[in-house]
């Protein structure tokens, strides 16, 4: 999905639980456009790169503690772009699973927030309610 200027606002990473440290093994080219890494800087690394010194830790036990029980998780997250600079993101996070019900890979998709300024919090982070598109 592409934003009022043509970037991409709407990007997505899949991750695969099976192999050692649930990297990631396939992102689409807006996630790369977005953070700035190449994607193959990005496939075989565990999404974690992405968090700095102002990543809330309580938004990463969040996450962690979803994929530990393979549930789903939805939050605003501060993250880190390749040249250093920091992004407002609301991440989605759910596991896929296989006709059989098992766990096969999860899914994670990042939409970009819009700050007003450094320090504040991001504008409208509930957006997904107000635009309707909650289930």
């Amino acid at each position: 999905m592409n934003g009022p200027d043509n970037s991409k606002v709407v990007s997505y990473c899949v991750t695969d639980p099976d192999l050692e440290d649930n990297p990631i093994i396939f992102c689409s080219d807006g996630f790369a456009e977005f953070t700035g890494y190449a994607k193959e800087e990005v496939e075989g690394r565990n999404c974690r790169f992405l968090q700095g010194a102002k990543t809330d830790p309580g938004d990463i036990a969040k996450i962690r503690e979803a994929v530990k029980q393979n549930k789903e998780a939805c939050l605003c997250l501060l993250n880190y772009k390749k040249d250093g600079s920091t992004f407002h993101n609301q991440f989605f996070l759910t596991p896929l699973f296989d006709e059989a019900g098992t766990l096969a890979y999860f899914l994670g998709i990042q939409v970009q927030v819009k700050t007003a300024s450094d320090g504040q919090e991001p504008e409208n982070p509930g957006w997904i309610y107000t635009m309707g598109l909650h289930a």
